[in-house]
């Protein structure tokens, strides 16, 4: 069995604080190479793991079986190395590589904990983001198109077992280098996949994805009454663009540092829905409902007792769709408008339509706090 171990200097991970994503105090990458698909059959004839030595160094190691006595030797070697490591951090790890080193340790006797121990797949957060990235699948080379990664090596893992079969018969350094080219460059390959964990943070709404800077949002010229066209400056590094539509009508641009946002807005008469429809009249010739002290001046030919649906008054102005219902379902209500108590603004409706709106005016545009919480919701739609 061979072993290599060399350093491999590395900085955009850390620089770009992505490592953060990764839970854990020690991660390690993994990934593995096989004879075919089921352990039953198949057997473990490399593994390649990489981890930090600091903030841009990290160890590279590659255990290869020269011959297909030497997997017990492999497996053994491998489970030591990984021990004092947390979490295992591969692509669609969670469903090949680490239930497969686990059944090849079991059936050889070994004791190992490749599975049941914490461990991160790249593959499974990658899926998330899918939709926004407009991937037509999430392997590992799709994602690495996507954004901009170069491969030497044009190989897949199945094209490899023979070109293995062959190693063993001859020892032949060039399809040993083969071998371990396409190895190193699937664990390294998977530093180089980190910023796909921000667009899957997009995709999920997370407040570490979605942050935009103090400075508030530019409004791009040529807004008029339809539409509202902000430019925002986002913490987060976003490499490859990506241009996003809804169907509620957010449309978006997003690449580097830089998000570009068109949003449409409503012109017109809303409706403000009050809590409390027992305390309420309404008063269907006006279309709007009024506190019971006050309407108990009423005819009452002209009022009625306020239902949750009729307990509003109408409002005109020009509004900003919101991308997430700010309501609270409490006592048994479906509708209680808790908007100045908790979301900090007047929540209106068109009709019954479900879709929440609040009232648009420049000053919200100083508000980061707001903008960091609709961004993540407008996010969470493009699924």
């Amino acid at each position: 069995m061979k072993i290599i171990t060399k350093e491999i200097r590395h900085d955009t991970p850390r620089e770009s604080g992505l490592f953060r994503r990764i839970p854990g105090p020690k991660p390690i990458f993994i990934d593995i190479e096989t004879t075919g698909l089921s352990p039953e059959r198949a057997r473990v004839y490399l593994v390649g793991c990489l981890h930090p030595l600091d903030d841009s160094r990290f160890q590279f190691l590659q255990w290869l079986s020269e011959s297909p006595l030497e997997e017990r030797k492999l497996l053994t070697e491998v489970s030591a190395y990984i021990q004092d490591f947390s979490p295992l951090v591969h692509f669609n790890g969670d469903r090949f590589d680490l239930p497969f080193l686990q059944q090849r340790a079991d059936e050889l006797g070994i004791p190992a904990a490749f599975t049941g121990r914490d461990s991160f797949d790249i593959y499974l957060r990658a899926k998330k983001c899918r939709t926004l990235c407009a991937l037509p699948n999430c392997k590992q080379k799709t994602i690495e198109a996507f954004l901009g990664i170069h491969r030497e090596d044009q190989y897949d893992g199945g094209r490899l077992i023979p070109v293995y079969h062959e190693y063993v018969k001859t020892g032949d350094a060039r399809l040993e280098h083969l071998l371990l080219l396409h190895n190193e460059e699937d664990v390294t390959g998977m530093l180089q996949l980190l910023p796909i964990l921000s667009y899957a943070g997009l995709a999920d709404g997370d407040e570490m994805s979605i942050q935009i800077t103090e400075e508030a949002p530019s409004v791009i010229a040529g807004n008029d009454a339809s539409e509202l066209l902000l430019s925002f400056r986002l913490k987060e590094f976003y490499p490859s663009r990506v241009q996003f539509q809804t169907a509620e009508g957010w449309y978006g641009i997003l690449q580097d540092h830089a998000l570009r946002m068109r949003i449409p807005l409503m012109r017109g008469e809303l409706r403000y829905y009050l809590p409390d429809p027992a305390n309420y009249y309404y008063l269907p010739e006006e279309d709007t409902a009024i506190h019971k002290s006050v309407g108990e001046f009423v005819d009452k030919a002209y009022r009625r007792q306020a239902t949750e649906k009729t307990c509003y008054i109408k409002k005109m102005g020009c509004f900003l769709p919101l991308p997430e219902n700010v309501e609270r379902k409490s006592s048994g209500r479906s509708r209680k408008n808790w908007g100045k108590e908790n979301f900090g603004k007047e929540i209106f409706y068109p009709d019954e339509r479900k879709t929440p709106y609040c009232e648009y005016q420049p000053e919200l545009l100083a508000d980061a706090d707001f903008w960091n919480w609709y961004l993540r919701g407008v996010f969470r739609r493009i699924r």
